[in-house]
């Protein structure tokens, strides 16, 4: 997968996922691949916000968010051709900060061999 683009930010939103209410920041990252992709299919990421202006303290400046992506809509294998594939991702965010305060700096690979496991 080749990511292109990042659209859509909403920093409260809610979704369920297994019928578990999770409640963060919602964007959808969009890519590009000629391989299958299963209905279903779902990684893990972390949303790094920071906030627009600094405290002293310097571990108040930035929120870590663990992010669940799962994809819109499969797609099929493809050999001569790329398919364009869209993941909804929402952080599961439970502290009352207010995001709004904090612009998304950066994302991370998550751990999704156990933490993606508890999720769905």
């Amino acid at each position: 997968m080749s990511w292109k683009d990042i659209y859509g930010l909403i920093l409260l939103a809610e979704k369920y996922i297994n019928n578990q209410k999770i409640i963060g920041p919602l964007l959808i990252l969009r890519g590009i691949t000629s391989n299958q992709i299963n209905e279903r299919h779902a990684f893990l990421i972390y949303l790094i916000f920071l906030i627009k202006i600094p405290k002293r303290n310097l571990e108040e400046n930035e929120i870590k968010i663990l992010t669940i992506c799962q994809v819109k809509k499969g797609v099929d294998e493809i050999n001569n051709d790329i398919n364009m594939v869209e993941y909804e991702c929402i952080g599961n965010y439970t502290k009352n900060e207010n995001l709004s305060n904090y612009i998304l700096d950066n994302i991370e690979g998550g751990n999704n061999e156990g933490e993606l496991k508890n999720l769905i």
